[in-house]
């Protein structure tokens, strides 16, 4: 476990930049779980962004928020046309 600490201490932003960019793809992808993943994620980028001082961070960030409201939308606006589709599929 000691390890896994001095590991993230070391690499944390290169581990959370790049755990951040899967998300965005998963997120492309229409991966249901992505936008929500990427969300909280935010909170570890804020929390980053705080401790170390680097507040330009938080355009990332902000731009990231919007990035993945707007797949979660996306998402949840072409699931309901399949749903609705389906449904008059079956009503046929």
């Amino acid at each position: 476990m000691a390890f896994l600490i001095d590991l993230f201490a070391q690499y944390g932003d290169h581990i959370v930049s790049f755990a951040t960019i899967i998300f965005i793809i998963c997120g492309g992808l229409k991966k249901w779980f992505a936008w929500l993943v990427g969300l909280c994620s935010q909170v570890v980028w804020t929390t980053w962004a705080i401790v170390d001082q680097n507040y330009g961070l938080f355009w990332l960030i902000s731009f990231n928020v919007v990035l993945y409201t707007f797949f979660h939308f996306r998402w949840l606006k072409e699931h309901r046309e399949q749903l609705a589709e389906r449904a008059s599929e079956k009503a046929k």
